[in-house]
């Protein structure tokens, strides 16, 4: 199951692009199924190539972010919301003077988690 922080590509393109971008791996995508708020449920051949396509995530289609996650046979689309992914940003060359605006704006949008030189983790904000 995927989830889309953005807009939603049509089912035709979507498997279109899921197919050609996880086939470098091997994986082949039986099906695809837009749902509804975001979330789309992705059919494959195989159960293995479900677990590649896990382990490889998160993934850019049609520039925008899809998270995907185990699909779970007690998911109720009227119960979710937005889920929660830690995001990487590195920024080249930034002075240290600005490591603690950096923090400060990260709390701000939700969670600052961690960073050390020439790397910052923040979390997504929760709806």
């Amino acid at each position: 199951m995927g989830y889309f922080f953005d807009r939603i590509p049509n089912n035709t393109l979507l498997h279109t692009w899921v197919s050609q971008m996880w086939s470098v791996y091997g994986v082949k995508v039986e099906n695809v199924l837009n749902i509804t708020k975001g979330f789309s449920l992705f059919q494959f051949s195989n159960p293995l190539h479900a677990h590649k396509v896990l382990n490889k995530g998160p993934w850019i289609v049609c520039n925008s972010l899809l998270v995907l996650q185990p699909y779970k046979p007690s998911f109720n689309v009227a119960n979710e919301g937005a889920m929660d992914v830690i995001v990487w940003v590195e920024f080249l060359g930034l002075p240290i003077l600005l490591w603690t605006f950096l923090e400060y704006l990260g709390d701000s949008i939700d969670q600052f988690i961690f960073f050390e030189p020439k790397r910052f983790f923040f979390a997504q904000p929760s709806s």
